[in-house]
């Protein structure tokens, strides 16, 4: 038996991994995280067998669970946006491909050129479903900054690379020299494992993240027929001055709910004016009238020494992240940079 590094590498990640999954398996909303790494395991736990026994001469199994990477990756997304759906027998259609190919492991590179093709349509419904996540988030609450899951994108994308790398390497395993094959995995296991152990922090952290998923969805299956620019302005002009009356937009965690309540209009006619007369979704127009309550203090207090992120608490915002990037998308300066244009 010829121990390398690679192997090395592939028995901490199992072990490593399956601790992880441990760790974070009571949390039902990164339930879907915990099969991908069970799976991630499984996979690498085969790779291992095969470079360490007879198996690869006779039967391989690795190739067909390409095809089951990019739908258990899907699933990961899905449940992390909706925490409150299950599994259902009829998601089954999904992994019928990954089932099938073990008919047809005999033509491996055939098997890995569907499995290439697989993941990039998964990759795409994943970051579609992601865009659709931070929508919603913008469209019910003022502090939709602060449960982006941007971190889910970026680790989709890093997955799609490596990913797109190891295949070409599979893809072109019967052109290159075992050096340079073996190099190749243990560049693509190495970052698997330090992605994966990523996600494993971020579950660890629990950040909050945005619950009303099927709030949005209802607010935008209503049909809308007879509603006109006046009854729009009249909506929006109502809800306008309730929010400057009462400081509305100052509660750091205002969502479209609050001020539905407070209105006693529906969530539905509060989006819909907002959108169609202020040209915006509900977190940017909220997120703007705070900006200018915070310009008007800051001229009121231009002689005078003030906290920048004081200032800012009191008028809703709720972290010194979000503040300087939403100040910069609305005016151009970082609240720093506006100051000191002031006091020239």
């Amino acid at each position: 038996m010829n121990i390398q590094v690679i192997h090395i590498i592939q028995f901490i990640f199992v072990s490593q991994i399956s601790f992880g999954i441990l760790l974070i398996w009571k949390s039902i909303r990164y339930r879907g995280l915990c099969y991908l790494l069970f799976f991630a395991v499984f996979a690498m736990s085969l790779n291992l067998l095969e470079d360490l026994t007879s198996i690869k001469g006779t039967y391989l199994i690795t190739p067909p669970l390409l095809l089951f990477k990019g739908p258990i990756f899907f699933w990961f997304v899905y449940r992390l946006i909706y925490p409150k759906k299950h599994f259902t027998k009829d998601r089954l259609i999904h992994f019928l491909p990954f089932i099938c190919a073990f008919i047809f492991t005999n033509w491996p590179q055939f098997i890995i050129a569907l499995g290439t093709l697989s993941q990039l349509v998964y990759v795409y419904f994943s970051i579609k479903l992601i865009r659709k996540y931070h929508v919603a988030s913008t469209s019910i609450r003022s502090d939709a900054n602060r449960l982006n899951i941007e971190w889910v994108t970026h680790v989709i994308i890093l997955f799609l690379t490596i990913g797109a790398l190891d295949l070409l390497r599979l893809n072109l395993q019967p052109l290159i020299s075992i050096n340079a094959n073996l190099a190749g995995q243990l560049f693509e296991n190495t970052f698997v494992l330090i992605l994966s152990s990523f996600l494993i922090f971020k579950a660890l952290q629990n950040p909050e993240l945005f619950n009303n998923m099927e709030e949005y969805e209802k607010l935008n299956a209503t049909n809308v027929k007879n509603e006109t620019d006046e009854i729009y302005s009249a909506i929006f002009k109502t809800i306008h001055e309730l929010i400057q009356s009462k400081s509305l937009h100052h509660k750091p965690r205002l969502s479209l709910s609050d001020l539905s309540s407070e209105t006693g209009l529906t969530t539905r006619d509060v989006s819909r004016a907002i959108n169609h007369i202020a040209k915006q979704n509900f977190c940017d127009y909220i997120n703007s009238l705070r900006v200018e309550d915070l310009k008007k203090q800051i001229l009121t207090n231009s002689s005078q020494k003030i906290s920048l992120l004081n200032l800012a608490y009191s008028v809703g915002f709720n972290s010194k992240s979000s503040f300087n990037a939403i100040f910069k998308k609305e005016t151009g300066l970082t609240p720093t940079q506006f100051v000191k244009k002031l006091s020239k």
